[in-house]
């Protein structure tokens, strides 16, 4: 539906940025639809013109006038164009003389600039100006539509893809990661079972446990995570956390990062706690950094890798 008359100051409103959102929302779909009210928007934005040309906009509209066409260039070389039109329709207008009591009577304005208008030169550069003003206007509107549209998809996806912050995830992952390692230590762990093709290795004294975060390749202060145990200690248990648990079992390898294999288990068991436990002789660990590659594997097919850890052994 278009505007009604008893309304076009609407427009006019819409023009000097003085509408709320809603209005100017309104406006600007029937400006899509209604041909007829697109013809008002351009008279009434020449009519501002006009008045602000020949100073008989009121102040705070003038005001307002600056602000919406001035600062755009495309707009204030409109604004200068036509200015420079009439100024100069202003001083080339021939002046009409009566003789009436020897007092000269200069013509109206309205009639110069029916006069000047009516040159052919003139009319032309008028008609071109004036078409480029109503295409530049239209391109204006169809841009901030356009502009308006895609910041709010923009919204719409960073509404639905927010996720928690990756230091926050970090912490969180070594919060839990000390509180694992705390409750384990706490607790009297069985005997190993040691892989019948490894050989035996003497232990002098009871298991140390170290829960290690697949993925995980630096501590919460950026170096590789650390791994020590009281000079007592005969084993070491790492409990392998997030592992999944639609494996039949599971088997872990200890090795280098260059690759060489320093300890492996098999027949491994998912515990309630959602961890794979990995035992081996603390004579196993040198000083140097490691990896433990867990795999599973299920009814049939080969195993699968389903995490990497890593840690580091230092220098005693």
């Amino acid at each position: 539906m278009s505007l009604q008359n008893g309304n076009i100051n609407s427009i006019r409103r819409y023009l000097l940025g003085d509408l709320s959102e809603q209005e100017r929302d309104r406006i600007e779909q029937l400006l899509m639809s209604d041909d007829a009210l697109y013809e008002q928007l351009l008279f009434a934005e020449d009519d501002l013109v006009d008045e602000y040309i020949f100073g008989t906009l009121a102040e705070e509209d003038r005001a307002k006038f600056k602000e919406r066409f001035l600062h755009v260039p495309e707009l204030r070389q409109s604004v200068s164009v036509t200015a420079a039109l009439r100024k100069h329709a202003l001083e080339t207008a021939p002046q009409i003389v009566v003789e009436e009591e020897s007092t000269p009577i200069r013509p109206s304005l309205l009639d110069q600039l029916r006069k000047f208008f009516m040159q052919p030169a003139t009319g032309v550069a008028f008609a071109t100006v004036l078409l480029g003003a109503i295409g530049l206007n239209l391109w204006l509107f169809r841009q901030n539509s356009q502009l308006k549209n895609r910041v709010g998809e923009l919204e719409a996806q960073q509404s639905t893809k927010s996720r928690p912050d990756l230091e926050e995830q970090l912490r969180l992952a070594e919060e839990r990661n000390r509180l694992l390692s705390e409750e384990l230590q706490r607790q009297q762990s069985p005997k190993p079972q040691l892989v019948q093709d490894q050989p035996k290795v003497q232990t002098p004294g009871g298991t140390f446990v170290v829960a290690l975060i697949s993925g995980t390749v630096r501590d919460s202060g950026g170096e590789t995570k650390r791994v020590t145990w009281p000079a007592n200690t005969g084993r070491v248990r790492f409990h392998l956390d997030q592992a999944p648990r639609d494996y039949r079992g599971y088997s872990a390898v200890l090795q280098t990062l260059e690759g060489q294999r320093k300890w492996s288990s098999n027949n491994l068991k998912i515990t309630t706690g959602n961890f794979v436990p990995f035992e081996m002789p603390v004579a196993v660990l040198v000083p140097g950094d490691y990896q433990i590659v867990l795999s599973g594997l299920k009814s049939s097919g080969p195993r699968e890798e389903v995490g990497n850890y890593y840690f580091r052994v230092p220098a005693r």
